[in-house]
This record gives C-alpha cells, sequence and structure tokens, in this order.
C-alpha cells in the first residue's frame, strides 16, 4: 500500500502538504506539475492543506485502464506534442515483446531487428517499429502482412494486440485530437491507422515534418562516440530476407522530437532514473595475454541506492551515457535495466520540482557579483541531479547572504564602491577619516584598546540596514532612496568607533522586559536580605495569568556573568573541580551563551540556562551532568528574579520569586481581572453608543444560542496585550459564558460546558432503559457505587457524550453553531442504543466485581491478607462513584478483563501465595514511579496525560502478572511504564 502511494505521490497524482506551506502552490509547481486544481488558483477557497489530495493529473490517470507510469507519459506527451509517438510507444511496453528471437536464427532475427535500433534510445527503436509496421500494413495485404511478420521474426499476435492497445488508449483520451498539434488527425503518427487497422494509410511524410523542434541532445559520457543528427525517418523499407535487411548504417539515429519524446516518458519513470558511476568506468591493469583483458561494465546509481547496469539486449550496451531512464529494472544476475534511453537528469528538477531535495554548501561571498553565492546539489530519490551550481544565496538564506553582505561589503570593504555614485558611496569616505583620526589617538597615547573590533562595527551597519538588503544592487537601491531623509544614517561616530558604556549598561540592565507581545517594567534594588533584592518583574493583573516563566531564569544580561559563576559554584564537588575557577569558567560560558539569552529570542529562549550551561560543563567534565546537579538553594537569592502583581492603580497584590506559585494563588483575582479588563471598553462603548462589545459574559444558557465562541480575545492595554479565552463553563442546570485566563482552563471547562449543552437539549431514556434491563442487570446495578440507577444511567449519558463529542471532534471542544448541532444530533441519533449498552457493560463490570469479592470471601486467610489487600485496593481504584464519565468508554471496555485477572489471580492464590508475593513485588516496583509522581487510584479527572497512561499500563501489567492467559491490550513492561512516566 506504501509502494502504491509513493507511486501516486512520484507520478504527482498525489499533492502531499508541504512542510510550512502557506495553503497554495506556487505557480512554478502548478505548471511543472500539472496541478490544474481550480480550488488551488489565486482566489479560490481550495481544500484543506492537512493531508494528501488528488491533483488534476490524479484525476486523469484514473481515467485511462494502464498502468499509472503509462497514463502519466500519455498526460506529459500531450503538453509536448508528441501524443501519437508516446501512445506508440506505452502500447508496445504494455504488451509483451512482438520481436522473436529463435534459438536456431537468432543472429538472423538479430539483424532484421537492428534495422530500428536506435542508439540513443530503445523507445525510440520501439517507435522506429512501430512505424515500420504502419508502412508495411498499407503497402501490403493481411495475408502477405502475416508472411512478412513470420519472415522478420515478429509475433503477428502480438502485434495484433499492440495495435489493439493502441487503439483502445486512443479512444479513452490516450490522444486527443485537437489538444496539440502531435495528437491530431493530421499527424502522421497518431492520426493514422495502426497495423492491422485495415484500409490505406496516408502518409508518413507528416510525420516528419519536425524541422523546427530540437534534435535529442543528451550528451554521452567523455570518451564515447556523440551521438550523430539524428533522424526523423521511418527505418528502411527493403524487399526480401537478405542480409541488407541488417546493414548497420541503415539504423536511424536519434528522432526529430526525441527530447520531447523522452521529456515524457520520463515523467512516468522517475524513479527509474540513473546516473553513470564514473569510478565503475576505470579501466583494470592491463593484461598481455590474449582474452584475458575484461570489458569494463559501466554502473549506474539509481533511486534509494539501488546500482544497476543496462541490459545486454539493449541497443545501448555499447553507450555509456551519463544519465540514463529504464522502463523497467529486472535481477538475474544483478540488477539490469531494461529499454533505456539517454536523457537529461536536469528534466526530473523540471518534472518533479515538488520532490527533488536540495541541499546548499559553500557559502562565498563574491566580490565580483557584489552577493553571497553558494553551491547547489540537486538530488531525486538519492540520484544526484544537479551537483554543483552556483547560485545566489539570497534566494534561500536571506538572513545568511544580509550578513555576509554587511560583513565583506560594508566592514571588510570587499566590493568595489566605484560602481556606485559616488554620493551613495560618500558615508565610506567619512567613516574612514574617522577611523585614522582615532588611530592617531591610539599612536599618540600609546594605547591599542580604542578602536572597536570589527563585530561592533558590523552591528552598527546591522542595526541600520533593513532586512531586505542583501546585495550590492538592493543596498543601491535602498540608500539612493533613504539618503535623501537621513543622509548621515551610516556615518560612524566617535562613540560608535570607541564604545559608548552608557549604551552599554542600558543593555546590560535595561528598564523593561519583553516576553512575545508583553512589555514588562523591571525594578532594581540593592538590599541584601530584602525580599525583592535584586530585580523585580512588575507584572499587572491581567497580564499575570498567561506570563510564561521562561527566559527569566536567564536574568539581565549584566547579572547573568555573576549568575553563571553561582550556579557553577553550586555543583557537586565531583564535577566542580573541573570548572575552577569559577569564575574564569563562567567567562567563557557566558561568552558562548551570550546569544541564547531571551534578548535574542523574544524573551522565550529554547531552553533553560540550567540546562545550556549543564550542556557546556558536561562538555568540560567529561561526565554526565544534568540540570537536577545543580543545588539552586545554593544560589543568592538576589541571583534569581522575583515577581510582583500589581492593580490597575500599581498597587503591589503579591509577589514571589515562584512565578507559578504566584499564579495559582492568585488564579482567580487574575481570571475577574481578565474579565473586567476586557470588558472595560463595552462599558465605555455603551456611554457613547459606539459599536457593541466583542464579547459579554452571559449566564444561565441552556442552548447554543450564539454563532461562533471565539477562541481568544485580545484587549490592548499599556505595555502589552490583554489575553482572555472565552469558555463554556458547566453550572449543573445551565452554562455560563465568561472570560477564562489561560488556554487551558479555557478548553477544559468549555468541554464541560459543551458536554452539557448536549444533555440538556436531548431527553434522557433513563425509563426507556430500565424498562429493558433484566432482572439481574437490575440487581447489579441495585449494589453499584452509584447512589441509584438513575445517576448510574446519567453517568452513562456523560460518558457518551464525551465519546462523541471525542469522535466528532478530537480536541473535544467545537465553537460554531452547525458544528454544536452535528455533534448534537450525533449524540441524539446514539442516545437511546448506546446508553442502554453502556449501562449493561456496566451491569457486567457489577457483576464481575460481586464475583471476585465472594472468591476474596472464601479466600479469607491471614497468611494471604497481604494479596488480598491489594485486589481490593485494585477493585476500588476501578469501581467509584462516577467511575462511567470518568473511566470513558473506550477504556470502560476493558474492565470486564482487569476484573476477570483479579479474580483468576485470586482462585489461584491459595495454591501458589510464594508465586504471588513475588509477582506483587514486581508490580510494586513499577507502581513506585507513579505514586512518586503524585499518581493515586483512582485518578483526579484533570491529571497529566502521562499519569493517566501510566495509570492504565499498570493495570495491563496486573494482567500480564497475574493472568497472563487473558492477554494485554497493548504491549506492557516495567521499562515501557518508566518511558511513559517521564512523558
Amino acid at each position: 500500500m506504501k509502494a502504491a502511494f509513493d507511486l501516486l505521490v512520484e507520478l504527482g497524482a498525489v499533492k502531499l502538504p508541504a512542510p510550512g506551506s502557506r495553503g497554495a502552490d506556487t505557480a512554478r509547481e502548478r505548471d511543472a506539475r500539472g496541478d490544474g486544481d481550480p480550488s488551488r488558483q489565486r482566489g479560490g477557497r481550495g481544500p484543506r492543506e492537512d493531508g494528501p489530495r488528488l491533483t488534476e493529473i490524479g484525476r486523469e490517470i484514473a481515467r485511462l485502464p494502464i498502468d499509472p507510469r503509462f497514463a502519466r507519459m500519455l498526460i506529459e506527451a500531450r503538453r509536448n506534442d508528441v501524443s501519437s509517438e508516446v501512445l506508440a510507444i506505452v502500447s508496445g511496453m504494455s504488451i509483451q515483446d512482438v520481436r522473436e528471437r529463435p534459438e536456431e536464427r537468432r543472429e538472423e532475427a538479430d539483424r532484421f531487428h537492428a534495422r530500428f535500433t536506435d542508439p540513443t534510445s530503445d523507445f525510440l527503436s520501439l517507435l522506429n517499429l512501430w512505424e515500420y509496421l504502419q508502412e508495411k500494413q498499407a503497402e501490403l495485404g493481411s495475408s502477405a502482412f502475416r508472411r512478412l511478420c513470420r519472415s522478420e521474426h515478429l509475433n503477428y499476435v502480438r502485434v495484433r494486440e499492440w495495435v489493439d492497445v493502441h487503439r483502445q488508449l486512443r479512444s479513452l483520451g490516450g490522444e486527443r485530437s485537437g489538444e496539440g498539434g502531435r495528437g491530431s488527425g493530421e499527424s502522421g503518427r497518431g492520426g493514422e491507422r495502426g497495423p492491422g487497422d485495415g484500409g490505406s494509410r496516408g502518409s508518413g511524410e507528416d510525420g516528419r515534418r519536425r524541422g523546427g523542434r530540437t534534435r535529442n541532445h543528451v550528451s554521452l559520457m567523455a570518451g564515447s562516440d556523440p551521438s550523430r543528427p539524428h533522424k526523423s525517418a521511418h527505418a528502411p523499407t527493403t524487399s526480401g530476407h537478405g542480409s541488407a535487411r541488417g546493414d548497420q548504417n541503415t539504423a536511424p539515429e536519434g528522432h526529430a522530437a526525441g527530447d520531447a519524446i523522452h521529456r515524457a516518458v520520463l515523467s512516468g519513470l522517475l524513479s527509474h532514473l540513473g546516473i553513470l558511476d564514473p569510478r565503475t568506468m576505470a579501466q583494470t591493469k592491463d593484461r598481455k595475454a590474449p582474452g584475458d583483458a575484461r570489458p569494463v561494465k559501466g554502473e549506474y546509481i539509481g533511486a534509494r541506492g539501488a546500482r544497476f547496469a543496462i541490459f545486454p539486449g539493449s541497443g545501448m550496451k555499447k553507450k555509456r551515457p551519463s544519465a540514463v531512464m529504464a522502463a523497467e529494472l529486472v535481477e538475474t544476475s544483478r540488477l539490469f535495466a531494461r529499454t533505456v534511453a539517454a536523457v537529461d537528469p536536469a528534466w526530473a528538477e523540471e518534472l518533479a520540482p515538488d520532490l527533488v531535495k536540495r541541499s546548499l554548501s559553500e557559502p562565498h561571498w563574491s566580490k565580483d557579483a557584489g552577493s553571497a553565492a553558494a553551491y547547489e546539489k540537486v538530488t531525486l530519490f538519492g540520484v544526484e541531479l544537479v551537483g554543483r551550481r552556483r547560485v545566489q544565496l539570497a534566494r534561500f538564506d536571506r538572513p545568511l547572504a544580509r550578513e555576509m553582505f554587511v560583513r565583506h561589503a560594508l566592514v571588510e570593504g570587499e566590493w568595489d564602491p566605484s560602481v556606485l555614485d559616488k554620493r551613495l558611496t560618500a558615508f565610506l569616505r567619512r567613516n574612514q577619516e574617522q577611523r585614522r583620526l582615532l588611530e592617531k589617538i591610539e599612536e599618540r597615547e600609546r594605547r591599542r584598546d580604542i578602536l572597536i573590533g570589527d563585530e561592533a562595527v558590523f552591528a552598527f551597519y546591522n542595526a541600520r540596514i533593513p532586512a531586505d538588503v542583501t546585495d550590492v544592487r538592493s543596498f543601491e537601491a535602498w540608500w539612493r532612496d533613504a539618503i535623501h531623509r537621513t543622509p548621515h544614517l551610516l556615518d560612524l561616530r566617535e562613540s560608535d568607533l570607541t564604545g559608548d558604556r552608557a549604551q552599554g549598561d542600558d543593555r546590560a540592565f535595561p528598564a523593561r522586559w519583553r516576553q512575545g507581545d508583553q512589555t514588562l517594567n523591571l525594578a532594581y534594588r540593592f538590599e541584601p536580605g530584602a525580599p525583592d533584592d535584586g530585580v523585580t518583574v512588575v507584572v499587572p493583573l491581567p497580564l499575570l495569568a498567561q506570563l510564561r516563566p521562561d527566559g527569566f531564569d536567564w536574568q539581565v544580561p549584566g547579572m547573568r556573568d555573576e549568575l553563571v559563576t553561582a550556579l557553577l559554584r553550586a555543583l557537586p564537588k565531583t564535577i566542580r573541580r573541573n570548572v575552577v575557577p569559577a569564575a574564569d569558567w563562567a567567562e567563557k560560558f557566558s561568552a558562548e551563551l551570550a546569544e541564547k539569552g531571551p534578548e535574542h529570542a523574544n524573551g522565550l529562549p529554547r531552553t533553560t540556562l540550567v540546562d545550556a550551561l549543564a550542556a557546556l560543563v558536561q562538555r568540560v567534565a567529561n561526565q554526565r551532568v544534568s540540570a537536577a546537579d545543580f543545588e539552586l538553594e545554593r544560589v543568592p537569592g538576589h541571583l534569581m528574579p522575583s515577581f510582583r502583581a500589581v492593580d490597575a492603580r500599581g498597587r503591589a497584590i503579591g509577589s514571589d520569586r515562584d512565578l507559578s506559585a504566584l499564579q495559582r494563588r492568585l488564579a482567580d483575582r487574575a481570571r475577574s481581572s481578565v474579565e473586567s479588563t476586557i470588558a472595560r471598553p463595552a462599558q465605555k462603548a455603551a456611554k457613547v453608543a459606539e459599536a457593541s462589545p466583542a464579547f459579554a459574559s452571559r449566564t444561565k444558557l441552556t442552548t447554543w444560542d450564539l454563532d461562533e465562541l471565539t477562541e481568544v480575545v485580545d484587549t490592548p492595554v499599556a505595555g502589552g496585550v490583554v489575553r482572555g479565552y472565552p469558555a463554556l463553563v458547566d453550572e449543573g442546570d445551565s452554562v455560563a459564558l465568561r472570560v477564562e485566563a489561560t488556554p487551558e482552563d479555557a478548553e477544559k471547562h468549555t468541554r464541560a460546558g459543551i458536554r452539557r449543552l448536549m444533555l440538556l437539549a436531548v431527553p434522557s431514556p433513563a425509563t426507556y432503559v430500565l424498562d429493558h434491563l433484566t432482572a439481574n442487570e437490575k440487581l447489579a446495578l441495585a449494589a453499584s457505587p452509584y447512589q441509584n440507577a438513575k445517576v448510574l444511567i446519567e453517568d452513562a449519558r456523560v460518558a457518551l457524550a464525551d465519546d462523541i463529542l471525542g469522535r466528532e471532534s478530537p480536541t473535544g471542544v467545537v465553537r460554531t453553531k452547525a458544528d454544536f448541532e452535528r455533534v448534537r444530533d450525533a449524540f441524539s441519533a446514539a442516545s437511546v442504543d448506546r446508553t442502554f449498552q453502556t449501562v449493561s457493560l456496566a451491569a457486567k463490570i457489577l457483576l464481575a466485581q460481586r464475583e471476585v469479592e465472594r472468591a476474596m470471601k472464601d479466600a479469607a486467610s491471614m497468611t494471604l491478607l497481604g494479596a488480598l489487600n491489594d485486589v481490593r485496593g485494585q477493585v476500588k481504584g476501578l469501581l467509584f462513584p462516577g467511575f462511567l464519565s470518568h473511566t470513558g468508554l473506550p477504556r470502560l471496555q476493558h474492565y470486564p478483563r482487569y476484573l476477570a485477572g483479579a479474580l483468576e489471580r485470586v482462585k489461584t492464590l491459595s495454591d501458589h501465595p510464594g508465586r504471588d508475593r513475588q509477582r506483587m513485588t514486581e508490580y510494586e516496583r513499577a507502581a513506585a514511579g507513579f505514586v512518586e509522581a503524585g499518581g493515586t487510584m483512582p485518578l483526579p479527572a484533570d491529571a497529566p496525560a502521562n499519569l493517566m497512561q501510566t495509570r492504565w499500563l499498570l493495570e495491563e501489567l496486573r494482567v500480564s502478572l497475574f493472568a497472563q492467559r487473558l492477554g494485554t491490550a497493548e504491549p506492557v513492561s516495567i521499562q515501557r511504564i518508566a518511558k511513559a512516566l517521564k512523558g
């Protein structure tokens, strides 16, 4: 199945969404791959790009009942105006070869067949044979034609089959008149009837009018004979059976439309492309003895590392073209390519631009071109199409191209400014004069520490030149316009060349901290022992909940060196002794971490400071170092930032050095503050009769009467954006619409709110279910952990609503009225039957629980007390009030097996208590990590996903240990449980 799908992708029949795509193909891709889907055109709203989709080529391939590769060739042939030629080739490849080589007359057959051999292509050889048969059929009667085929070692039955396939494909649209000159009825090849059609046919000369077409110009490898000018004529017709038929001088060479034909054929054989391995062409050492020298067999590198040679029976067996395509790869004594042709590998890049892989190497600056360049390598399925092609680096990596331009052209002067107007390069002369003045000061004061290095000059230009300036040409276009507004923008001042300590201090100790789209004030205090000693982040209460702790552990740049030193001293001695003195190593590590801090990542670095520092220390210490090795309690408090939440008037509400603890403590006030902040503009709008508010809280909702539930509501405030997340909150008999402070809380509440609206919209089938239960089932329900049977049925409805909501919407959240109605209707359709099934399953589970409890009473013994208590705890963790909705229908299906495993354990407990104790010890060892991570039985509904997965893996482990014959739902072991616990 995968191979078939990969073939469709290769042929362009299926389009995969490109990573990072913007939802539309480029025009070049649509033209190259033939993706004419109208929904993809500009202005149209096409299909979603989150999965594979069928292209227009795929639809055309589906209409042709032949091999998809052949269908793709026919489609490409229409575009290249060679439909008739390719149709003949495709129909010939669809059947068994019409050429015969009887053992007793092999040489004679070879001479006959050699007349049609094209030295550049076996496909053109097949086309030459087809044209020859057309001519002979037009000249001879049916009996004479049959005798001709027999005498020239051509299988008449297969010739007829060839004609039939050709006719069928032409009638199915393989060759469409009116879509191209070669596919029209005027063509001497596709427009005429083939051999065996009967009747006369037109002159073949119409098919030769190709003088304006370029000939097949595919080059052969160095040292081989180049192709002579190709002829587009048919194979010469001679009468009789003499050796003149086998005269090699009469063999056609090439075809006037060879390139177009081979392009069309290559479109279906992209994975059958091969590049000659030059190493296999090296001659072995000379051997003097006659017959001792072995001919070198050229080998080709094909797709996905395959290596093949041209089949000895091919017309190209003596040629060694640099690239070939093959109709098929057959493995006998080795992998051979049959029916091959010399091609230009660059064609494959044009045919499949979205399948080729490009890699860049050797980025460099070109002084003559005034731009950054690199060498591009293009491969298709591992086959090298282009080995080394010089390209403009800006096409692929604009930031790097821009950096190289600034460094090499402006900083190092590796360009020719004389090509620009003198007015545009006047800043260079002024900057050079400024440097000379400072160099004179250095000479006078005998110092070498006044002028700054090239990095600062680079930073100067980098801060002033726009990001789209990547070479001399774009620089000229920008500077020609900008010089009129800011003529001294690129002039270096003395402070720029000597360093400005005041500006450096501002960067080291900034007044504000930016995280995403939030800008927070920073407060500094130097008072050792004070709770807010050091740096304090001032957080407005509405922004508190959405603030992330990421990046704050890096501290401000001015205190980072001291923090790194303190962290190194907080390492265990066995590690710390590798990084002493700590101050010197801290300076070195800080330099390496300089570009990884929050100031370079919009406040959100990719890793924490301790993780980044641990990696550096591990490299030096040659032993494992992790973030857990740092004893953070030994780090001075003033090096850790504190957080202060303030109200609208700037009054402190709470502070803590632990942001998460502060958020938990002020969660309710933060949510109320977000809601009031978002609603405040609405109140002002009502007073001045302006637009209605974007969001308004509501209560007592029993139906979905809003068009759409907005995912997020933003309100700009001073220093940032207050972001609220509208949610539907379950209030028992109704639902409230309100704003939550975090997306996690909003999603959790909304799932419950939507479930409540579903339950309110669909009547309860409790009466029906109770009436149709058996007496035994009713008796089991009466002994359930629920208050009564109706409460259990309602909980079953909740479980069913969760299951349907999860099936209809994977996130469990719907946001439009139409989506809610779809979910509600699905719930309504399944309400009665599936609720009854769930209640019946619950009765079966309760009956199994009763059997386990009865078996435990029968096995009561002091020596078995530990094992029985363990089973009792297992059952208690499975069955509790609300276990149906808490567990969910998918996992509930496994309950009978869990209880059957517990029953089997109890029944065999008295026979093998020692074995049970051993197995229980193994289980407790696996469950220890679960308990240490905060896991309990049962888990709360909002437990982390890793704990939830581990909880059920532990249940499967019980079955694996105590009732192995029952089997497990998934592979389970102590190692898998530990891995799941880590997430």
